[in-house]
């Protein structure tokens, strides 16, 4: 190897070496200082702690509760005309028997019908209450962006490691909290 070819490959390794030790400075420093128009939510805490999310819950478990016993109710008298009629067939003529278990294909039907057509407007109502807090949600983190100038809020389980931007997720709760303490579940008749 020629002295100049030597020494060209010793300054290329020598300045790749010298370029790789600036740039762990420079990235040891930037995770020292925070990101100043960076921050981070923890949405999956706020939708679990928020009073208005605490609220939306218990109201969704009494309204299924209370539907789980309709359902049940239903079946139960369903249940009690099916047993009514195997008693009576033997006093009944065929054609009575095939009308009434007709009537009772029928009732059962339309019950199972009405059951879903419910299930149905309860999640509806429920996903819309959700929306509503969601949405609450977004304005206070829009109106927190322009009162710290931030750029960006980015969920925290969208992130690896531990990020070194501000949390502003209990700010956020509070805030939540403060407007919207609970969310109405407006279930459409």
């Amino acid at each position: 190897m020629t002295k100049g070819i030597r020494n060209y490959w010793v300054l290329a390794i020598g300045l790749l070496a010298l370029g790789m030790v600036a740039g762990v400075r420079v990235a040891s420093a930037q995770e020292k200082s925070p990101a100043k128009n960076i921050a981070v939510i923890d949405m999956t805490f706020i939708l679990q702690n928020s009073t208005a999310a605490k609220n939306l819950r218990a109201q969704v478990e009494k309204i299924r509760a209370d539907f789980q016993r309709e359902i049940i109710h239903k079946r139960d008298e369903m249940d009690k005309i099916d047993q009514s009629l195997v008693r009576e067939r033997p006093k009944l003529s065929d054609r009575d028997f095939q009308q009434r278990l007709r009537k009772l294909r029928q009732a059962v039907a339309n019950n199972e019908s009405d059951m879903q057509e419910r299930q149905s407007k309860l999640d509806g109502a429920f996903r819309g209450a959700s929306q509503k807090v969601v949405a609450a949600i977004e304005q206070v983190v829009d109106q927190i962006i322009q009162e710290r100038k931030l750029s960006v809020v980015l969920p925290l389980s969208s992130i690896i490691g531990t990020p070194a931007a501000p949390d502003i997720t209990q700010e956020v709760q509070k805030r939540l909290n403060q407007r919207m303490p609970s969310v109405a579940v407006d279930i459409p008749k």
